[in-house]
C-alpha cells in the first residue's frame, strides 16, 4: 500500500493503483484528489472550503451523472463515517453499453465539507469493491495546525 497525504488527510491505497489528477482549484474553494485502478475504476476525494451541505454537495454530484449518463438510478443510503451517520448516495447507470456503479459520500469536517466518490463497471466490482471500501476506509484527517 502507498500513502498519500492531501491538505490534512491520508489516504492508502494499492501499489498498482496511482494518483492521476490532483488539483487546486484558482479560488482555493474545491481540491480534487483522484486515485486510478489499472482498469476503468477510480476513487476520488473532493474538498470544498466554502462548506456546503453535504446534501448540497451529494445532490449536485448525482445531477451531475445524471446529465452525463441516460437512465441513472439514484438510491439514498445513509452511511457511518467516523462514527456518525452521514448521508450518501449509490447511483446505477450505463456507460459504453457497460452497467456501472458510483458511491458518492458527503461529510463535514471543520470548516470543509468532503466528497468521496467511487465509480466502477459492474464487471470490474468483484476486484475493486475491496480496494474501493479500504481506500475509503484509510481516509483519515489530521488537523494541519494541531
Amino acid at each position: 500500500m502507498q500513502t498519500e497525504k492531501f491538505y490534512g488527510f491520508s489516504i492508502q491505497y494499492p501499489d498498482d493503483w496511482e494518483i492521476v489528477k490532483q488539483e487546486e482549484a484558482t479560488d482555493d474553494t474545491e481540491l480534487t484528489l483522484m486515485i486510478q485502478s489499472p482498469e476503468t475504476s477510480f476513487w476520488m476525494l473532493k474538498l470544498f472550503n466554502d462548506s456546503p451541505s453535504p446534501e448540497e454537495v451529494l445532490t449536485t454530484a448525482a445531477d451531475a451523472i445524471c446529465e452525463e449518463y441516460d437512465n441513472v438510478d439514484v438510491y439514498s443510503v445513509d452511511v457511518e463515517i467516523n462514527g456518525e451517520e452521514q448521508p450518501g448516495m449509490d447511483l446505477e447507470f450505463v456507460c459504453f453499453d457497460l452497467l456501472c456503479a458510483a458511491s458518492l459520500r458527503a461529510f463535514p469536517v471543520e470548516t470543509m465539507t468532503v466528497l468521496v466518490y467511487s465509480q466502477w463497471a459492474d464487471q470490474e466490482k468483484e476486484f475493486v469493491q475491496e480496494p474501493l471500501d479500504a481506500i475509503t476506509g484509510s481516509l483519515e484527517y489530521h488537523n494541519e495546525s494541531s
